[in-house]
């Protein structure tokens, strides 16, 4: 528990002589003891200035006289006397702060028990956060990814409890025969703690929460459209029965009118994919989809030699009952091959514009075309063969020492060379947040963009012990830079910026501790080596995943640090 086993001991007995803790209690009383004793602490969740005195009783599984060793930890001891006079079975303290206080009591001959009480601000300002909990290797139970709302203005402790789930066995049938698929569990109360399985002649195993789920199937064969099942239980499944759905149809045409063969489309209805469909010599396809209205995505992939754009549209307009006609606009395509640019480099275009149109029947959308072409360049810098539309795009360039953006205008022409610009050399102080480096802090930049859309990795720096960074990055890019401090003196900060618009110093973002506490849900025992991750509970796309902090439980505790809202 937070605080114990580093600060004084304060001792106080309940029915006897005072004296000095044992550090060897813990052995004395293993968990097979006949007499056990737990700390219950009155108010449960005490509010600063309403609630200027906890209570915390030892409540013991047998009955008779013990006596009670207690120790109270805020930032160091804190002084506490009996709830009642003549015993020591209930100790009273004051809580003049917001924070955890960490309450040890030992009773010899029965045992001990540890526990952490939090005083909150009432006007405290809050964040819901998200927590992710993995499992750690051979435990089988389900994920963990709930809301966590934190109050600000002072350290937290929360108890997250794995539950043992249930052994689940069902099947994936066309009615008759087993169909082999891939599934997606999501529980109602959890819908990001998705456990995924697979068939292995149509049965699939999997441990899931005694409770509703949201499952989607989707067959290996596509024969069979995916299916979706909104209110499912484990409790006696029924088998899931895949069917071949319902026709999507349509074509896939160039803006002459002309067949494009080879293209592949894939719509995604009320939340359900269809089977991906492949255009034939006339350029017709047919998907099948268990479900042909609600809002739509369509994508169309053409073949990769064509050097058109993939299309994408999320639409409710159109009616899927009808035959869809996907074309494409009137843009020339270019072949890159012998633009002069950096030897033995990567070279990837990428952009975005209006490409196509959707129709059926009245009813028209228009689609966004996506580029993302990659070829290399040969040792004197001669570009290899690949088709491009002809539009204004983006050159990710990159050879064994740099990172280089420039822009390809293709509207008329292709370009003799392709410049590759040297990077940006940046230099910044990361501090605390009231002032001071963080020497050792840690900065990540995250590409966006173009360089995002080029498969760029993030790069790391770390700060020296003056708390500066100092590197170079893609000249014209566009970042996500993500301070953090290791040691946990302060929570990560996430900005965007431009590579050359890096500012002379960063503070970071002033923080709360959350202590926790991982346990079974039917037996208490602690986990150890489960991977505990913070993510933003209201962020979307990429940084919903990207965690804020990530740990690792030992002895069945884990400390986080996370943004303090303050107070109200």
């Amino acid at each position: 528990m937070h605080g114990l086993g580093t600060a004084a001991l304060l001792v106080l007995v309940g029915c006897g002589d005072a004296g000095s803790l044992d550090d060897g209690a813990d052995d004395a009383f293993p968990d097979a003891s006949p007499c056990d004793v737990t700390i219950v602490f009155d108010p449960s969740e005490p509010l600063l200035g309403i609630h200027p005195q906890i209570r915390a009783t030892a409540e013991t599984t047998l009955p008779g006289v013990f006596d009670y060793q207690w120790e109270v930890f805020h930032d160091g001891s804190v002084a506490f006397e009996p709830a009642q006079a003549g015993s020591f079975r209930a100790i009273r303290f004051d809580a003049p702060e917001t924070g955890v206080y960490s309450v040890r009591v030992t009773v010899p001959g029965c045992g001990f028990d540890e526990r952490d009480v939090t005083v909150t601000d009432p006007n405290a300002a809050f964040v819901d956060l998200r927590m992710r909990v993995i499992p750690p290797p051979g435990l089988p139970v389900p994920p963990i990814d709930k809301i966590q709302r934190v109050f600000g203005g002072g350290d937290k402790t929360i108890t997250a409890y794995f539950e043992r789930g249930l052994d689940m066995q069902t099947h994936v049938t066309d009615g008759t025969n087993p169909v082999e698929a891939y599934l997606r569990f999501a529980p109602v109360s959890q819908p990001d703690a998705v456990i995924e399985a697979f068939t292995l002649l149509g049965n699939v195993n999997a441990r899931l929460l005694s409770q509703r789920h949201r499952v989607l199937v989707i067959p290996v064969s596509q024969a069979f459209a995916p299916l979706r099942v909104d209110d499912w239980t484990p409790i006696q499944p029924p088998d899931f029965v895949v069917s071949a759905g319902l026709p999507i149809s349509g074509s896939i045409v160039d803006s002459a009118g002309d067949p494009i063969a080879n293209a592949t489309i894939q719509l995604v209805v009320d939340g359900v994919p269809s089977t991906y469909a492949t255009t034939a010599a006339n350029g017709a396809f047919t998907a099948r989809a268990t479900v042909r209205t609600g809002p739509t995505t369509i994508a169309v992939t053409p073949p990769p030699s064509s050097g058109l754009p993939r299309l994408s549209v999320t639409t409710s307009a159109l009616d899927l009952t009808q035959s869809l006609v996907i074309t494409y606009g009137a843009t020339p395509t270019r072949d890159v091959a012998g633009v002069q640019t950096a030897p033995n480099a990567s070279v990837v275009f990428t952009g975005s514009f209006d490409a196509g149109t959707i129709r059926t029947g009245a009813a028209t959308v228009t689609a966004r075309g996506s580029v993302r072409a990659a070829t290399t360049s040969n040792p004197s810098g001669g570009l290899a063969s690949v088709r491009v539309p002809g539009v204004l795009l983006t050159a990710v360039i990159s050879d064994a020492e740099r990172t280089s953006l420039t822009t390809v205008d293709l509207t008329t022409a292709v370009p003799t060379t392709l410049a590759a610009p040297a990077m940006t050399p940046f230099s910044t102080i990361i501090e605390m947040p009231a002032g001071g480096p963080v020497a050792g802090a840690e900065l990540e930049a995250v590409p966006l963009g173009a360089l995002a859309a080029a498969g760029v990795q993030p790069v790391r720096f770390i700060a020296n012990a003056s708390g500066v960074v100092t590197g170079s990055l893609v000249a014209g890019a566009r970042y996500q830079l993500r301070f953090h401090d290791p040691r946990g003196r302060a929570s990560t900060r996430v900005v965007e910026t431009e590579a050359d618009a890096v500012a002379a110093s960063y503070p970071l973002v002033k923080a709360l501790t959350l202590y926790g506490e991982l346990l079974l849900s039917d037996s208490d025992a602690a986990v150890d080596g489960a991977i505990v991750q913070i993510l933003c509970g209201e962020c979307s796309g990429v940084d919903r995943h990207r965690p804020l902090v990530e740990t690792v439980t030992r002895g069945g505790e884990f400390r986080a640090t996370v943004p303090d809202v303050g107070v109200q």
